[in-house]
């Protein structure tokens, strides 16, 4: 539900080339990283959680947590992570 009704927090210091936000409802956090560059990117994302869950990755190859002080997002991949 956090994803089509929860509050949408923009993330202003990624890269350039990535869409990143936060969407939040009744306690559930999702922060869905676009990279939308041919170009390996990396996140900093030190205001949130240390790790995310993996919930879905468009390369599918993702499982468990990721370190979000250094999210690396490869070409044309999206993510969203339980924070």
């Amino acid at each position: 539900l956090a994803l089509n009704r929860g509050s949408y927090q923009p993330v202003n210091d990624a890269p350039a080339a990535c869409f990143v936000y936060v969407r939040e409802y009744l306690g559930e956090r999702r922060l869905v990283a676009i990279n939308f560059s041919d170009q390996l990117q990396t996140l900093k994302l030190d205001s949130f959680a240390a790790e995310g869950k993996v919930l879905l990755s468009t390369e599918m190859d993702r499982t468990g947590s990721e370190r979000l002080a250094a999210l690396s997002l490869r070409p044309f991949e999206g993510v969203i992570l339980d924070i």
